[in-house]
């Protein structure tokens, strides 16, 4: 499970809300929500307008690279 699922899970939030209250495109964020789409390779105003409305820090949505 990615960072970014288990956040938006905890604040009880659907893909679709959460994608209208960061004017983020439902398909992109279904990718990053899911891991098929990197969040670490994401644009920094995606990660800051999710971070915002998830009130958590940009790290806490990064995932960890091996």
């Amino acid at each position: 499970m990615t960072n970014l699922r288990r956040i938006r899970l905890k604040k009880e939030l659907t893909q679709k809300e959460l994608a209208t209250l960061t004017n983020i495109k439902l398909s992109t964020l279904q990718k990053l929500d899911k891991g098929s789409n990197n969040i670490n390779k994401a644009s920094v105003d995606t990660v800051l307008a999710l971070a915002r409305i998830l009130n958590c820090s940009i790290e806490d949505l990064l995932e960890d690279e091996e």
